[in-house]
Formats: C-alpha cells, structure tokens, sequence
C-alpha cells in the first residue's frame, strides 16, 4: 500500500519543474497534498468503472458480434484478407484480438481486455501529458474527465479499436511533447518512429495525429535553424508516410470501396465548398459531434451528448485562450492539428468526422479542457477561481452522477447469451428458428464460441427481410402460416427505454398466432409462436395498407 501511494504522489508532483511552478508550492505544501488526494479519487473511481464495465457480464452485441466471428474463426494470416459482414479494424488490432483469443479462449473477457487496457493507459498518458505540458493541477483535472466520460467508459469494455484510437492519439502526442520540451535527438527521434509505426497499424485515425505532430516538428527545428534536426523530423514523417501508403494500398482502399460503410457514413462526410443549408448543417454537426462523442453511451437510456457538447465546446474554447495566455502557445497547436487534420480528411472524403470515429479526437481535446478549468480555478482572481469551480463542476456533474449510477446499480444489459440459452433449452426438433442480418451474427457468435449449451443443435433459417421493420415482419410471418412452433429472433434499436419498437412488433404477432413462449433482453428477444392460418394475412394486409408508420393502430416513432 505503502509503495502505491508514493506511485500516485510522484504522479501527482511529477515534472513540476517543467511548468510554470504555482507561487509558494513545494512537495510538502497543502495544495501538493490536495493534488494527491484528487487523483487517487479521480484514478480509482476511474479504474472501478473500467472494471465494472468489463466484468459486468454484457453480452456481445451485432457489432461486436461480427467482429468477434472474424477474430475467433480466423487464423494471423486470414486476418489480413477483408472482413466479412461489412466489418472494418486496423490489421495490428486485430492481431492483438487474435493474440488474446489464443491466449484466452473466445470469451467476452478476452475479446474486450485489449480496450480496457487501453483505457487504462489513456489515463496514465493524459496524466503524464499534462503534468509535463499543462500544469500538476491540470493533470488531475484531466484525469477525472477522462475517467468519467461516458464513451471512454463504454469503448473500454467494448470490442472496437475507439478505445486504443484515444490512447495511441496520446502516446504520440506525449512522445512529440518532449521533443518539442528538450530537443529532437537520435533517441527521441527513434522512440517517437517506432511509436508512429505501430500507431499507423493500430489506429486507422492516428494518421491525422501523426501528421500534426510531423507538422509541427519540422516547422520548429526549422525556425529555429536547426535545419539537421528538421532533416531527421523529415525522416521520421517520411518512415510513417510510407508505413501509411503501405497500408492504404493494402488494406485501407478496399474499405473505401465498401459500398456499406460508405453509405452507412455519407451523412458525416463534408462537402467543400457548401452549396445548400444541408451542407451547413453538416459543417455544424461535425463541428459539435467531435465533443459531443465524448458522451455517446449505448449502455444506458439518458443521452447526455445534446446537454453537454456545447458546454464541452465552451470550455475547449476556455482552454485554447488560457493555453495562449500562459505561454504555452506550441502546445496549443499541437492539440489543436489534429482536429485540423481529421477536418481535411473528412473534406477528402476519406474519415467521417462523427459518432465513435470522431472520438480519436479527446486525446487532443480534454487536455484543452483541462486547461481551461485548472487555469481559471488556480488563478489569483478570486472572480476567475470561481469561474474555474464552477466550470469544472458542471463538466462533472452530469457524467460523474450517470457514471457513478452505472457502478452501484445494474443495469438492464443486452444478455443475448441468456435470451439464446432459453431458446435452446425451449427448441424440439422440428421447430423453426427464423433470424435477419441482425439477429443472425449474435445467434452464430453464441453457437460456434460462445459456449450456449444446447445451442449448437438449433438450426436457424435466414430471412433475407430485417425482422425489426414493421411490414417485413409481417411478410416474414406469411411465409409461415399454420406452423405450430415458430420462433422469431428480433434484434430492435436502442436506446428505447420502454421497448416501444419492440412493443409495436408484438402487435404484429400477437394478431397472427398464439404465444407460446419468449426471452427477451435489452435490445434482443426471442418469441416463439403457434401462427394460425388465414387469420395471419388480415395483420399482414393491415400493415400493408397503413404502412410502416402505423401498427393495428401503435404509431410507431
């Protein structure tokens, strides 16, 4: 215990030196002591919710799903081909999700440890960047939002790269601080390209990064006439330029391609010059969706996205205005390139700046916020320090109250495993298991790997119609008119707090047969049904003629 909290006070007082020192502080005074104390609140509460978040028991979801059908059934090698079921990750990620497997088994756990980890170091990196860059008071501000920010929580038990995205975005944003700090030698120069290099493969959106950070580099050695050391930043961008082209002509341009992922991201895609009010709007929503990803959260029903974007917004804005008057200027651009760059990508049409892709972006924008906060809250203005208290407890409040609500509660969980445990314990031979592309890739995860007993006996049948659509479910139900024991595998969006969507599909079946049994979970069901006749086609007709809006009277939103 001893050897920890001496870990967390180096942490809390560590690089003092290389900031501006706070008047009349040293290691014993009480403001070092506070430091300490916040940070061991601010680590362990984080910590408990990364933990909580990975242990809590949440099944695989259809995304997760599909993705983990290609870790688990693919060798190192076959990873290296395209995925299948529309799915994209970076190659080095994916060999570390291979790795786990091996290791591990193809459980939940191991699927999702590589992004916990990853969390866990995104909290030790945006420390010790602000700590150096920023001040000791920021470091701990920092500390506490990335710990509570609802998508660091979520993506750190989530089986997607979102998570490593952040921590790799700050390994090279640290790693380009200290150059910045001390000089650029042989060392540094190395250590910084080998970081490169494994980011580029890890983190597709780290490119973004790594080009403000090469930027910046070779626009200070060279003002500063060291033209050498400005050869040798050339040298190292040149190493992740071609580490880049490398992927992207085997890898990268297949995903372009993808006629799924393009349409399912053309709304985030930025049009130069705008010609409409629609284009506008999307200037707009890309602008406020870079903070307001820091609060996307599939586990819980309260969106706090819309409340605290533009409030978020407001206080990076603080945090740029308090980095230039500190002096602190190249450390401002350096955290400001990176949303620059992923701008122009969006505007090339090759990253969709929005949702969880934009969430690469808190790795330069929280140690802004944190900037803001700590410098009006440690300011000699008695006016500015109240400013500062009250920014950071309304940056807080909210994510720390939903945070701390996820930690001591629990939570309705998507439990595909538990909701497919009862089909197979429910299914006789001769019953028929009818899924859609949602419902199919969890039902194959939890057959071939996810350990359902009963389950790998279940034959299912595909319906190339989408179950969680009104008229289609009706059609599907036509299909099989007069089977005693039809079950229908429904995966329905969320968040949807009272399962309206859910509600309004058993409408449909109720009028078509009798219910004989049903599981369901948040987001997935199952519902097992004895369909009569000709009676089904009068529900089928009625959905047919009101349309998709309208449900035997339900409206559907």
């Amino acid at each position: 215990m001893t050897f920890f909290t001496d870990g967390l006070r180096r942490l809390a007082l560590m690089d003092d030196d290389l900031v501006e020192p706070e008047p009349g502080s040293d290691s014993n005074s009480a403001a070092a002591r506070w430091r300490m104390l916040l940070l061991i609140l601010a680590a362990g509460f984080a910590v408990a919710l990364r933990l909580r978040m990975l242990l809590i028991g949440r099944s695989l979801w259809l995304d997760e799903s599909a993705l983990a059908l290609n870790i688990c059934a693919r060798s190192f090698g076959q990873l290296l081909e395209p995925l299948a079921y529309d799915q994209a990750a970076p190659i080095g990620f994916l060999l570390i999700e291979r790795a786990s497997v091996v290791a591990f088994g193809p459980n939940e756990v191991a699927l999702r440890l590589f992004p916990f980890l990853a969390s866990l170091a995104t909290l030790v990196l945006i420390h010790r960047f602000c700590a150096r860059n920023i001040g000791p008071w920021a470091a701990v501000v920092a500390v506490a939002l990335a710990g509570v920010m609802p998508a660091l929580v979520y993506y750190s038990g989530e089986l997607k790269q979102y998570s490593s995205d952040v921590a790799f975005g700050l390994l090279i944003l640290y790693l380009t601080s200290n150059v910045l700090r001390a000089g650029l030698t042989a060392g540094r120069a190395l250590a910084l390209g080998l970081a490169g290099l494994a980011a580029v493969w890890c983190s597709h959106p780290s490119v973004f990064v790594l080009a403000a950070a090469g930027t910046i580099l070779i626009l200070h050695e060279a003002a500063h006439k060291r033209f050498h050391r400005a050869a040798l930043a050339a040298a190292v961008s040149a190493c992740w330029l071609a580490s880049f082209g490398l992927e992207y002509i085997y890898f990268l341009k297949d995903l372009q391609a993808n006629p799924f992922l393009a349409a399912y991201w053309e709304s985030a895609i930025l049009k130069f010059p705008p010609t409409s009010p629609r284009d506008l709007r999307v200037y707009m929503a890309v602008g406020m969706g870079v903070f307001e990803s820091l609060f996307l959260n599939e586990q819980v029903d309260v969106d706090l996205s819309m409340r605290m974007g533009v409030f978020t917004a407001a206080a990076w804005m603080i945090g740029l205005i308090a980095l230039g008057q500190s002096g602190r200027r190249r450390m401002r651009i350096l955290l400001v390139g990176p949303l620059l760059f992923g701008v122009v990508g969006c505007l090339m049409h090759a990253y969709p700046l929005k949702g969880r892709l934009a969430l690469f972006t808190a790795a330069a924008t929280l140690p802004v916020v944190a900037a803001g906060i700590a410098g009006l809250a440690t300011s000699r203005n008695r006016a500015n320090r109240a400013i500062g208290a009250v920014l950071g407890f309304w940056s807080l409040l909210l994510p720390a109250t939903q945070a701390a609500q996820f930690l001591v509660e629990h939570p309705r969980l998507h439990d595909a495993r538990s909701v497919l445990g009862q089909v197979a314990r429910a299914w006789r031979p001769g019953d028929v298991v009818v899924v859609d592309r949602y419902s199919a890739l969890p039902f194959q995860y939890y057959q071939s790997f996810g350990g359902v007993k009963g389950l790998e006996r279940v034959a299912i049948t595909r319906s190339e119609r989408a179950l969680c659509e009104p008229q289609d479910l009706a059609a599907e139900i036509t299909r099989w008119r007069g089977r005693s024991r039809v079950w229908f595998l429904l995966d329905t969006a969320l968040p949807d707090p009272v399962n309206l969507s859910r509600g309004a599909l058993k409408v449909i079946l109720d009028q078509a047969g009798e219910p004989l049994d049903s599981a369901s979970c948040r987001r997935y069901s199952a519902h097992l049904y004895r369909l009569r006749g000709d009676d089904a086609g009068q529900a089928v007709e009625r959905v047919g003629s009101e349309g998709s809006g309208s449900i035997a009277g339900v409206r559907i939103p």
